[in-house]
C-alpha cells in the first residue's frame, strides 16, 4: 500500500512538470513571433559656405566727365557656417569695337574709387591681387561698406575712346569655412587660400601674414 500511495503522490507532480514545460515553451514561442526589428534615420544637414556681393548701384547709369556716381559694395555671409574671407576687383574700359582700354592715362586713373576707412581698417592686401577680411565673417552678417563711389575723371586725348566706352568695376570673393580646430583652420587656409595667418582670436579678430 506504501507503494501504491508514493505512487499516487507522484503522478499529479510529473504532470505539474509537463504543464510547465509546456508553458515555458508557449512562452518562447510567443517571444520568437513577436520580436520586432526597428531602425532610426538621422539626417544631418552639413553647413552651408556662401558670401554674396551686395551692391547699391545703378548699373545702367550713364554719367558726365568729373560727375560723382554712388557705388556701395560690402559682402554678405548668406550661408550657415562661418567664413575666412578674401575679395578682389577689377576694373575695366571697353570702346565701341570691344577693345580693352587701359585704366591709367598718363599714369593718372581714369576713374577714382572712394574707398571707405573699413577698406583701410577691415582687410589686408595680401600683395597676390586679394585683400583677406580681418575679421570671421558669421553666418547673417556682412561686412562695413567697402566702397562709397566713384568719380570720373576727364580724359584730355585728341580722339578719346573713352567718351563712347563702358567701364566695369566688378568684384569677387572666395572664403574657407572656419571651424574651432586651429589646426584644420590652418590646412584649409593654406590649402584654398595658398597663405597662412598669424592668429584667431577669441572674439573671431584674424591676423594674417
Amino acid at each position: 500500500m506504501k507503494y501504491l500511495s508514493k505512487i499516487k503522490m507522484k503522478r499529479p507532480l510529473m504532470a505539474l512538470m509537463v504543464v510547465a514545460i509546456v508553458c515555458i515553451s508557449a512562452v518562447g514561442g510567443v517571444y520568437a513571433w513577436s520580436k520586432l526589428t526597428a531602425s532610426i534615420t538621422n539626417k544631418i544637414n552639413t553647413p552651408t559656405v556662401d558670401v554674396k556681393v551686395e551692391e547699391e548701384f545703378d548699373d545702367g547709369s550713364k554719367i558726365d566727365w568729373y560727375e560723382l556716381v554712388e557705388k556701395k559694395v560690402r559682402f554678405k555671409n548668406t550661408g550657415t557656417a562661418p567664413v575666412f574671407l578674401r575679395v578682389s576687383y577689377g576694373e575695366f574700359w571697353k570702346d565701341q569695337d570691344n577693345k580693352i582700354l587701359s585704366t591709367l592715362v598718363d599714369g593718372q586713373e581714369v576713374v577714382t574709387k572712394d574707398w571707405t576707412t573699413n577698406w583701410q581698417t577691415d582687410w589686408t592686401d595680401g600683395g597676390d591681387g586679394w585683400y583677406y577680411y580681418n575679421h570671421i565673417l558669421n553666418p547673417t552678417n556682412a561686412t562695413a561698406y567697402v566702397l562709397n563711389s566713384l568719380t570720373f575723371n576727364q580724359v584730355t586725348l585728341d580722339q578719346n575712346p573713352y567718351l563712347t566706352a563702358d567701364y566695369s568695376l566688378k568684384f569677387v570673393s572666395e572664403v574657407v569655412q572656419y571651424s574651432q580646430e586651429d589646426d584644420v583652420n590652418r590646412r584649409a587656409v593654406e590649402t584654398n587660400f595658398k597663405t597662412s595667418y598669424v592668429s584667431v582670436s577669441a572674439s573671431g579678430a584674424v591676423t594674417w601674414k
